[in-house]
């Protein structure tokens, strides 16, 4: 029983503490605004694990992201809001995961029989990887709690893509498999069985890609590196320091049923054959070879942010209250001592009226004399 009384003693007093703590730190932060200009960079991807479904050697590695924006911060006492406007790079790399295509030809040397000329041909790929590049015009907004000089947040942002391009590239090796042979033949560029760095298909239009509206759930936490309040220098502006991760729960791409053939082959070079060269793969991108039914493609962010913040000027319209940051936008100073500044302000006024009259009059008896 006299543990549990102890118990109860020790928490109420630490709840108080707590609480005194809060009030203190309420008191001590008083209202301000500032101009932002948020700088990050990081880890980016486009993610669409619903095409392993298709093809379980399917990866989104992804690549590398950034912003730059300029916005505004809100701050009273612990809370804060920032809204602002941003550019923002997300590129991402997916890998196929196809390792070999094969498929049959006809040998044209005329030296075989018919039914001796045709073959296997095999394209082994040693690389096929595809990149996309995407440029979004973002509205962010955020809202926090800080705590010091520690601060978190969440919030919600919207973003319009500008641009955004996805090209395929493979390097693949070519070989052929004949019947009547043990060994495949392979290393004999005269018979076009070598390596290869495939083109693509459309003229390298088809690497063009429109992005839909991005909506995503955003948050924060970090650390004002540079000044906290309570400071006694007093510093016009403040660098925050902090971890940030972005998800797009809005699927930002989807070809509606638009599909195209994911290889063609290239025009043969010589003049003399109107034909297409089969060892000159042209790739057509994922994005627009695969069906999108039951795929989303949902953009990820996961990066380092600066934020540089410059305090705006206060317009003072009464007697606010002093703070070592400056003045609050706000008067929080006790009634009783409202209306003595009030008061003391009249005496002044009259006081100056007052001295401005005597001299006034001092002015005229000399001018007399």
């Amino acid at each position: 029983m006299r543990q549990r009384i102890i118990t109860i003693i020790l928490l109420i007093a630490a709840i108080t503490l707590c609480s005194n703590d809060v009030m203190a730190q309420k008191r001590k932060y008083p209202e301000f605004h500032y101009v932002t200009l948020p700088i990050s960079a990081g880890y980016s991807s486009m993610l669409s694990p619903g095409f392993k479904n298709e093809n379980p050697n399917f990866k989104v590695p992804g690549l590398m992201g950034a912003t730059i924006g300029f916005g505004y911060e809100y701050r009273y006492r612990m809370f804060w809001m920032s809204l602002g406007v941003e550019g923002q790079l997300i590129t991402s790399r997916l890998r196929a995961g196809m390792e070999r295509l094969d498929t049959m030809m006809y040998d044209t040397d005329s030296y075989y029989h018919n039914e001796q000329r045709e073959n296997t041909y095999h394209y082994d790929f040693s690389d096929w990887h595809e990149d996309l590049i995407s440029v979004y015009g973002n509205v962010p907004i955020m809202f926090g709690f800080r705590a010091n000089a520690f601060y978190v947040g969440i919030g919600a942002k919207v973003g319009y893509n500008f641009y955004a391009t996805t090209t395929p590239k493979s390097t693949y090796t070519t070989s052929s498999t004949y019947d009547r042979y043990i060994i495949d033949f392979q290393n004999m560029p005269n018979h076009y069985l070598t390596q290869y760095n495939s083109g693509v298909t459309g003229d390298g239009k088809d690497v063009d890609i429109k992005l839909g509206l991005n909506v995503s759930a955003i948050a924060e936490i970090g650390y004002e590196v540079y000044h906290s309040e309570g400071d006694d220098k007093v510093r016009p502006w403040i660098l925050k320091l902090g971890a940030y991760a972005e998800y797009g729960f809005l699927s930002v791409y989807n070809n509606n049923g638009d599909i195209k053939s994911q290889f063609d082959y290239k025009q043969a070079e010589q003049e003399s054959y109107n034909c297409k060269d089969p060892s000159q793969l042209l790739i057509c991108p994922y994005y627009k070879s695969h069906s999108m039914q039951n795929v989303n493609v949902n953009p990820l962010y996961i990066g380092a942010k600066l934020t540089f913040m410059f305090e705006m000027p206060v317009p003072q319209k009464c007697h606010c209250l002093q703070t070592d940051r400056g003045a609050s936008w706000r008067n929080l100073a006790p009634k009783e001592t409202r209306n003595q500044d009030r008061r003391a302000k009249k005496a002044v006024k009259k006081q100056k009226q007052k001295n401005e009259s005597e001299s006034s009059n001092s002015t005229s008896d000399k001018s007399g004399r």
